[in-house]
């Protein structure tokens, strides 16, 4: 599993999607907690916890897809 784990960890470091992906993170993130602070006045970070569920809810698919297509074209 470890093995796995180096792997997956290298190619999204070593390519510029894992970069994209973390970028889109923090912007989708920052975000939405400059909404739920400054507009909705809430100093609460049950929110901006919830918000990071809801963010990596659509990202992890993504990410995973990618990783089956990747073992789909090596294994041909």
């Amino acid at each position: 599993m470890l093995a796995v784990f180096k792997k997956e960890l290298k190619s999204y470091l070593l390519s510029p999607i894992g970069y994209i992906f973390v970028g889109l993170f923090i912007l989708m993130f920052s975000l939405l907690f400059y909404i739920s602070v400054f507009q909705a006045r809430v100093t609460n970070f049950e929110y901006a916890f919830y918000d990071t569920a809801t963010i990596l809810t659509f990202i992890t698919p993504v990410l995973t897809m990618r990783m089956f297509a990747e073992e789909r074209r090596n294994r041909n």
